[in-house]
């Protein structure tokens, strides 16, 4: 339920940064008053805050659904399901659950680090912000919001499958082992 409907899949902890999450949630609130936040994190350091800060916000409350841990296998349904997905990431080594959000058409908004710009191929498909910036989140749902959804979609499943999939991966992963070889063995000379 929402419109949009904004998907969180990550730990609550300082770096993740929920709370800078709800902050620009609560500046958007009065232009998309349906919005709609889900959150599915297992680690959650900081839910104590989080449920501290949305009591202080009863309007942003009833907005924002605390689901804890899911099973692997129904993370799925949540993608398939939001419009966007976000994350505050202050670092990030994969990004995997980014990468499934995008693999379901989730437009990513996601913080202006390494790892999501290459995933956002510098920002081409979702939107970027600066880490820690409720501001700059707000921004970049704005914007994301003014788009049209389904485009924007489409979008991200077609980069998707040409640099994140698994097959993308393995293309590129070849093109650079022959790079690498010039036709010599691996494990041969350079």
């Amino acid at each position: 339920h929402g419109a949009p409907v904004l998907l969180w899949v990550g730990h609550l902890d300082a770096n993740k940064d929920p709370l800078t999450l709800l902050r620009a949630l609560l500046d958007l609130l009065p232009d998309y008053p349906e919005v709609r936040l889900y959150l599915v994190y297992r680690q959650a350091p900081l839910l104590r805050e989080v449920q501290a800060f949305l009591a202080d916000h009863p309007q942003l409350a009833e907005r924002v659904s605390l689901l804890g841990e899911r099973e692997r296998d129904e993370l799925e349904a949540y993608y398939n399901s939001a419009d966007y997905f976000v994350l505050g990431s202050h670092r990030e080594g994969s990004g995997y659950a980014a990468a499934e959000a995008m693999a379901c058409g989730c437009v990513p908004i996601l913080t202006d680090i390494p790892s999501y710009r290459m995933m956002s191929g510098e920002g081409k498909v979702g939107y970027l912000w600066r880490v820690g910036e409720a501001a700059s989140l707000a921004a970049a749902l704005r914007r994301a919001l003014a788009g049209d959804w389904a485009e924007q979609s489409e979008r991200v499943r077609a980069f998707y499958a040409e640099r994140l999939s698994y097959a993308a991966i393995g293309r590129e992963l070849m093109e650079i082992l022959a790079e690498l070889g010039a036709g010599t063995a691996l494990g041969g000379e350079d």
